[in-house]
């Protein structure tokens, strides 16, 4: 979304409503299906592709797509253990298709040598009152392009583990060209966008295009925001060229509303959103009583795509020296019936929808977290909780001016392949 100085974009939506003609993956099934943490000991936990010629402080906001032709790139995998104390941790790298199953290739398919690596490059963090290691690690090559799951493990890598990250390897064998706009349609303008976008396919061997290719859609970098496209609404506009531009309404997306932050980066001065600080271990910090906005006008405000800037204003190395700090969200809105809760979700909780609890004495909802000093975006919503229905629109509503961040992904299984290959890849902005 919008960016600023302080304030940079992560590219990173519950699924996509998309009106028609865009299929939804629905629950993904990866090998295995893990990707909450289960435990209160790692924090941060960062995945993202990096080379030499990115902004080094920039680095959070990379998604984790890795260009396979690139030889200096590399993705990256940065964590906190809060136990502070040293631990052998291990990492193992799954083959998926491209709707994230788990593919039939072999492990010597996709990957050289045996698959278990071991994280061994940490540091110690550096005069904070939360003590912790911080783990880093470059993930290895892959031979071929598609998608992967890089699970962690500590000790060997047996068992369940600890966590697990997705990431995309592509090769760009074909062309992508593309724009997000409002709607054209005048019952959607006010809080949907438009995708629109064309495929070259160049010398690349397609026999059927609108057969062969899968292509998927995500905004702003969330795994669970993550669509297909139906392939028959790709219209043949010329030799080897395929456009997807429709006046039917059929690739429209609710477009959201730009996401709230937070500054966290200071315990001895009240940055922007801070109410109250209160010193101690971990020094805490409230966040100002947050409201509907749903029922408001539009405001153009800068925002991080729901991510997150690792940062603080005390000085020394921002991986070492940021502190951790207790940070309570606060909702007003008045108390819900028993079968619903209001959540806060964001990159801040790898996108799961937290519950909020009632505080009587307020009369609000709060929200403690333990974060790592920087700038937070967050949003709220509604979760009924017999169910599990989460209502993203209710307290943030759908703006068409929103800035978004959207990623396609095209995949291409070849005759006699077994996967998939991702052939193109292409980040699009709405912003302004």
């Amino acid at each position: 979304m919008n960016k600023s100085l302080l304030v940079f974009g992560i590219i990173f939506i519950s699924k996509l409503s998309f009106c028609f003609g865009l299929r939804d993956l629905g629950e993904k099934t990866i090998y295995p299906s893990k990707t909450e943490i289960d435990n209160d000991f790692i924090k941060t936990i960062l995945l993202y592709s990096y080379s030499p010629n990115d902004n080094f402080n920039e680095r959070y906001n990379n998604p984790a797509v890795l260009n396979k032709n690139n030889p200096s790139a590399s993705l990256i995998l940065e964590f906190d253990d809060l136990r502070a104390q040293y631990t052998s941790y291990s990492a193992k790298i799954i083959h998926c298709d491209y709707d994230w199953q788990k593919s039939q290739l072999s492990e010597m398919e996709y990957l050289d040598g045996f698959n278990e690596y071991f994280i061994n490059t940490f540091e110690v963090s550096q005069n904070t009152k939360i003590p912790y290691y911080h783990y880093s690690f470059k993930v290895p090559k892959t031979k071929i392009s598609g998608n992967f799951i890089l699970q962690i493990f500590e000790n060997r890598t047996e068992g369940e583990p600890l966590f697990e990250r997705e990431f995309s390897v592509f090769e760009q064998n074909i062309g992508i060209d593309g724009n997000i706009s409002q709607a054209q349609d005048p019952g959607f303008w006010r809080s949907y966008q438009q995708l629109n976008f064309k495929i070259e396919i160049g010398n690349y061997n397609v026999l059927f295009p609108q057969r062969d290719l899968k292509i998927l859609i995500r905004q702003n970098q969330r795994e669970d925001k993550q669509t297909e496209i139906d392939n028959q609404n790709l219209i043949n506009s010329g030799r080897n060229t395929f456009t997807l531009k429709y006046f039917d309404s059929k690739n429209l997306i609710k477009a959201g509303n730009e996401f709230r932050f937070v500054d966290l980066s200071s315990s001895f001065r009240k940055s922007q959103n801070i109410s109250q600080i209160v010193l101690g271990k971990p020094d805490q910090l409230w966040i100002l009583p947050q409201e509907k906005r749903s029922n408001k006008a539009y405001l153009n405000a800068y925002d991080n795509d729901g991510g997150y800037l690792v940062y603080n204003l005390e000085g020394g190395e921002i991986d070492l020296n940021s502190d951790y700090i207790d940070a309570i969200f606060q909702l007003n809105i008045p108390y819900l019936d028993e079968n619903e809760k209001p959540v806060i979700y964001g990159k801040l909780s790898n996108w799961d929808k937290l519950e909020m609890d009632f505080n009587p004495n307020q009369q609000l909802y709060e929200k403690r977290l333990l974060l790592k000093q920087g700038i937070y975006d967050f949003a709220f919503g509604k979760v009924n909780t017999n169910s599990q229905i989460a209502d993203e629109d209710i307290y943030e509503g759908n703006f068409s001016d929103t800035g978004n961040t959207y990623e396609i992904f095209i995949y291409h299984k070849p005759p006699g392949a077994r996967s998939e290959k991702l052939i193109g890849y292409q980040i699009l902005k709405n912003n302004r």
